[in-house]
């Protein structure tokens, strides 16, 4: 017991400085949505939420199950030390897979919407993000978070950032071209550093294995878990695009920032999350049930108190946010903050059970779950946008989110001890009150 106190102690001080890093990761991309906000108009920035919108679909789907077979397969090997040549092979393999897949979902893209502009910058953006996602999940795999995060998240900002203020300066006649450019731009560099550092620490690789690349198993298992990926991102994203095709692009930006300022109530589970997978995959294969339980009930604890926190600072400062950070126009944003925000509260209460189905080969039933909340999603925002805007779509993305959450929790609740015992106390109150009376 002693053992585990201290490996929780360890944990959690990672987590504080994951979290550290994190929080300067959205600092600096408010930072770089403000600059934007400033000094392009509502229309400028809806595009640019689009074509981020349509990036992360595109880059989601083609990475498919992609980041959890990274971390199933080699956290297992932390304590073991593995050859690089096996895990050059799973990289490959990785980076192939992604390609080919992205190149498929781009050929469909295209012949639906054939009105896309700038497609191949589109398509060279996707693919660099897709490689550098793939390094941050093996940097993930490695314990090797904090430098995984800086390189896909950090430096990202700043050099858009630096370059954003460049063409400011240079007093370019700015267009959405320009802004997808400077994302190809920043996901090149970023690609080439982090293929330095990977190439670089050769010394995280030595040691001989027997392990042979399982080509038929990973290609099932991201199959799977790449269906539970795209449904997933499509429940998340088709709000924008939604709101795009009943309303138009200035509602896009409002939503977006709206939206934007309730993710920042989903930092602390990102953070817990890149944490825990590979101690959460370590203990599922060594059948660790009780330690599992115990870990992800502290956690899930840590995050609602977090995440009540967060909602009571932003909802107390949020006009104070808006106007510093960007402008009054998006002041009427707050309505679909508050309700965006308060989904995530309520779901931090059923936290990481979809992370324990993923690696406890309970894949099928994730996707069910996440099909039902996505035709929940899709079936609610096409009655609430007409008649209530975009906070008609925030109502129905929440919902959706928190019906997926409540279903894994129903679930999975024998796994869920500080719940399971709450209840039974409850119902034993209960029994012996009646038995009063």
């Amino acid at each position: 017991m002693n053992y585990y106190n201290r490996l929780k102690e360890l944990t959690l001080f990672k987590i504080l400085n994951y979290g550290t890093n994190l929080f300067l990761n959205r600092i600096l991309g408010f930072i770089f949505l403000s600059l934007l906000t400033k000094y392009f108009d509502q229309s400028i920035i809806g595009q640019y939420l689009i074509f981020i919108n349509l990036q992360t679909i595109l880059v989601s789907a083609s990475l498919m199950g992609i980041p959890h077979l990274i971390v199933k397969e080699l956290s297992d090997n932390l304590n073991n030390r593995i050859s690089f040549f096996f895990k050059y092979k799973v990289l490959l393999f990785c980076f192939l897979s992604s390609f080919f897949a992205l190149f498929f979902f781009f050929a469909l893209t295209n012949i639906y919407y054939t009105t896309i502009e700038y497609k191949y910058l589109i398509f060279l953006s996707c693919t660099f993000t897709i490689l550098n996602l793939i390094f941050f999940y093996f940097f993930i795999s490695i314990q090797k978070i904090i430098l995984g995060n800086f390189l896909e998240q950090i430096l990202r900002y700043i050099l858009l950032i630096i370059f954003l203020f460049i063409l400011l300066f240079l007093n370019v006649n700015f267009e959405i071209f320009h802004l997808i450019l400077l994302y190809c731009v920043v996901n090149i560099i970023i690609f080439f550093i982090s293929a330095y550092f990977v190439y670089n620490r050769n010394n995280f690789f030595s040691g001989k294995n027997k392990l042979n690349i399982k080509y038929k198993e990973y290609l099932r298992y991201i199959y799977s878990t790449g269906l539970i990926s795209l449904i997933t991102i499509l429940n998340t994203k088709i709000d924008i695009l939604l709101i795009k095709y009943f309303l138009d692009e200035i509602q896009v930006s409002i939503y977006g920032i709206g939206a934007q300022l309730s993710f920042i109530m989903n930092i602390p589970l990102i953070v817990i999350l890149h944490i825990l997978m590979p101690k959460i995959a370590s203990l599922i294969k060594r059948k660790k049930q009780m330690q599992l339980n115990i870990l992800s009930d502290f956690y899930r604890f840590i995050l609602v108190i977090l995440c009540i926190f967060i909602i009571v600072v932003l909802s107390f400062f949020y006009n104070d946010i808006i106007k510093i950070f960007f402008n009054k126009n998006y002041l009427e944003s707050y309505n679909v903050f508050v309700i965006i925000a308060l989904s995530y509260l309520i779901t931090s209460f059923f936290s990481l059970n979809d992370l324990i189905f993923f690696y406890s080969g309970k894949e099928t039933k994730i996707l069910i779950f996440m099909f039902l909340s996505f035709l929940t999603n899709i079936f609610l925002s096409l009655i609430l946008i007409r008649d209530y805007g975009i906070v008609g779509s925030a109502v129905a993305l929440s919902l959706s989110n928190i019906l997926f959450s409540f279903l894994i929790f129903i679930s999975n609740i024998k796994n869920n001890y500080l719940f399971k015992y709450v209840f039974k106390m409850i119902f034993e109150n209960k029994l012996w009150l009646i038995k009063k009376l």
